[in-house]
């Protein structure tokens, strides 16, 4: 997908008003992961953007996890929340003319996170592919609890630590080779 701006980092950057769609993946041609933002500016004209990059990094990563738990109606919650929603928002804002907030980005219920964009308006490309990386793997474990229904960790006692560990052990593998676009 090709950008329909030139960046020009001498102009000065402008507010993103609305995230209207999210593309993550991997270009298998040019061999790197990308994030596409579809977006308004504060001058309601529609822009589509992509950040590049041939390494799957951090933010990256988030925006990926992110993603996957908005499309599944889950909000996210962690002590490394405020990290994840930082990163995510310099990953994007120090690549691009067009500046994203935490506040336009995340909706935020009593500590529970998640993107404000519609889920039906985010692709999520070679699921398969980003799957096989083990850093992907690991971020997911990390927050598969939050995957986890609120009537089954109320059941299985999980916001006990040794309890949560003990289901994750039995559980993740299950959940992570079942996770699709």
């Amino acid at each position: 997908m090709e950008n329909n701006i030139i960046k020009d980092k001498n102009t000065n950057s402008q507010e993103i008003s609305e995230v209207l769609k999210v593309e993550i993946g991997y270009n298998q041609d040019k061999k790197l992961f990308y994030l596409t933002l579809t977006f308004i500016d504060e001058f309601q004209k529609e822009y589509t953007e992509t950040n590049e990059n041939s390494k799957l990094l951090q933010p990256l990563l988030y925006w990926m996890l992110f993603s996957y738990a908005k499309k599944q109606n889950v909000m996210l919650t962690h002590q490394d929340m405020a990290i994840a929603k930082f990163r995510m928002v310099d990953y994007w804002n120090k690549e691009s003319d067009f500046k994203l907030t935490q506040e336009l980005l995340f909706f935020n219920e009593s500590g529970h996170f998640e993107l404000k964009i519609n889920g039906q308006n985010i692709t999520i490309n070679d699921m398969i592919f980003l799957k096989s990386k083990l850093s992907v793997k690991e971020l997911f474990k990390k927050y598969f609890i939050c995957f986890v229904p609120s009537d089954v960790k109320t059941a299985q006692q999980l916001y006990n630590k040794k309890n949560a560990d003990k289901y994750l052990l039995e559980h993740f593998e299950g959940f992570y080779f079942n996770i699709s676009e």
